[in-house]
């Protein structure tokens, strides 16, 4: 029976036999008194008690529960005598170890530690190189290659071995990572190698670069980020700058394009000058586009790294254009409310339909020269008759006829208002002999209330507007309709052309006609009657829907569009 004693060896408890304990200790004052003379006794005596502890456990895993002398003893052997090192420089006493009648272990195999000392990032590379003996740059390139050619896998393995892989802290660990041995004099060689690369201008220098490195790393990315999320915010914003800048454009070459599309809301940019209107968009622009041109200009500069004078002269520019707009906002918004507001009596007046039937609706009529065509603008409502009688009629707000022109200008009956007015409800009636043509813009409306034997029709539709046709008999029908324009057509025809552009569609399979020619293009939709002979274009998202079962067919057809026969 022995006495066993309970000792805490680098926080870790061990239990131990009497005699085993008086020689660890006999051991350990032995070592001490052999590093007395050293600054980093104290380190190198805690890192020796934790390599002993290190062995110890792994003797005590072998199913044991005490530490015997003979444990003491190969401990000992391994970690080696003060006296094998005494009057040895570090080289001298490995090679001494190296020689010695089996008092040390030979040469110790590696053990794969993260080398957090020389990390880049985790110690995952600089470990490996060391378990290598690569050069760490060549094991960092490997790892970035990797990483593209498993388009990111490497990554999760890398993470995997950042979690598993345990770092090397004690000076024991270092060596095992090495592959030296792990003895007293190894210990101490390293502490003291330790200390003078603290100590050294190398040192200093290596922690410079490395917070430099790190600061660099940071800077270069949160350039990217913000540089990713300006570019998407600029994209953004340049659609919207593009689509207010095409609005400009169309609004000032074709205005029945933008007011055709809601009347009833346009109608209330009516009540502004258009040179107002063009200045309120120009504000838009200015406000929406000067933020989005400094992102610009800011990301560019910074890319590139261009003169920064010249940088803060663009951001200054932008200031001043964005201010600029933001004035010429509210000066001509300010103009665009208060006629609203004063317009807001008559806009409920009306849209109230119970109102409306009370108030002051006036029919008109007029005489006017004779004609055979029209030319319609502004949201007016044409009913056509067919009658040996020529006669007009205007039937709205009896303050708004005066408004309401009907003018005959070389046979051309000119329907137009001369003022903005808020849902005006504008109802002419006309009757008439004979027709050649018909032009209608700013959503008007035409409809044939009886049906019309004409021998030449030229049909325009601009703007949102349409027109239902009702024919006994023609010879040459042509239609051309575009900004969203609407046609409707029944009854006989020899010859029907169409043009469709602008999101327009023509219904015409009621208008039974021998030979039919179309062109529909910018997502416009037709469908004709075609009994002799069909030739058709389809381009830019259209369609051509064609019944009658023709006997001669030209079709063409291309950008996402289809041209369909229903052979019924």
């Amino acid at each position: 029976m022995k006495k066993t004693l309970t000792i805490n060896l680098n926080n870790a408890v061990f239990h131990i036999d009497e005699d085993a304990y008086e020689l660890l200790q006999a051991y350990l004052s032995e070592v001490g008194n052999h590093f007395k003379s050293e600054n980093e006794k104290a380190d190198i005596m805690a890192d020796i008690e934790a390599r002993i502890a290190e062995l110890f456990t792994e003797k005590m895993e072998k199913t044991k529960n005490v530490i015997t002398i003979e444990d003491v003893d190969s401990v000992i052997a391994i970690m080696g005598k003060p006296s094998q090192f005494v009057d040895e420089d570090p080289e001298e006493g490995t090679e001494s170890e190296s020689k010695s009648d089996g008092t040390t272990k030979s040469r110790k195999s590696k053990k794969y530690y993260r080398d957090v000392e020389n990390r880049s990032l985790s110690g995952v590379a600089s470990g490996l190189a060391a378990y290598l003996n690569w050069d760490v740059t060549l094991v960092r390139i490997i790892f970035v290659v990797l990483a593209f050619i498993t388009s990111g896998t490497f990554i999760l393995i890398y993470l995997l071995m950042w979690l598993i892989v345990p770092k090397a802290e004690t000076t024991a660990q270092k060596l095992e990572m090495q592959g030296e041995d792990v003895n007293i004099e190894t210990i101490k060689n390293k502490m003291i190698d330790a200390k003078e690369y603290i100590e050294s201008d190398k040192f200093k220098k290596s922690a410079t670069e490395a917070g430099s490195r790190l600061f660099e790393l940071l800077h270069v990315f949160f350039k990217i980020i913000f540089t990713l999320v300006g570019g998407l915010i600029s994209i953004i914003g340049v659609i919207i700058i593009a689509g207010l800048i095409f609005g400009l454009i169309v609004f000032l070459l074709e205005p029945e394009a933008i007011t055709g599309l809601h009347p009833e809301l346009f109608s209330i940019l009516g009540t502004v000058s258009p040179e107002k209107a063009i200045l309120l968009l120009i504000s838009m622009i200015l406000i929406i586009g000067a933020p989005i041109f400094a992102l610009l200009y800011w990301s560019m500069n910074t890319i590139f790294k261009n003169n920064q004078n010249r940088s803060k002269s663009g951001l200054w520019v932008s200031l001043f254009l964005w201010l600029a707009g933001i004035f010429m906002f509210l000066g001509t918004g300010a103009d665009v409310i208060n006629k609203i507001k004063n317009s807001e009596f008559i806009s409920h007046y009306r849209l109230d339909d119970d109102f409306q039937k009370r108030a002051n609706v006036t029919t008109e009529k007029r005489t006017v020269a004779p004609f055979h065509a029209l030319d319609v603008s502004g949201a007016v409502d044409v009913d056509l008759i067919q009658s040996n009688e020529q006669s007009l009629s205007v039937r709205s707000l009896s303050e708004y006829l005066p408004n309401i022109q009907t003018v005959v200008t070389d046979g051309v009956l000119k329907i137009f208002v001369t003022e903005s007015l808020i849902n005006p409800k504008i109802k002419v009636r006309i009757s008439l002999d004979s027709l050649s043509s018909i032009q209608a813009s700013k959503a008007s409306k035409i409809d044939f209330e009886n049906s019309f034997n004409v021998k030449n029709l030229n049909i325009l539709l601009l703007g949102a507007s349409k027109a239902d046709l009702k024919l006994s008999s023609a010879q040459k029908l042509d239609v051309n309709v575009s900004g969203a324009s609407t046609i409707e057509a029944s009854g006989i025809a020899d010859t029907l052309t169409i043009v469709g552009t602008d999101a327009s569609r023509v219904e015409a399979d009621d208008l039974k006609s021998k030979i039919v020619k179309v062109e529909m293009g910018g997502a416009s939709n037709a469908e004709v009657f075609a009994a002799r002979e069909f030739t058709g274009k389809a381009h830019g998202a259209s369609k051509i829907k064609v019944s009658g079962n023709p006997l001669k067919r030209y079709e063409d057809s291309y950008s996402g569009s289809s041209i369909v026969f229903d052979n019924h």
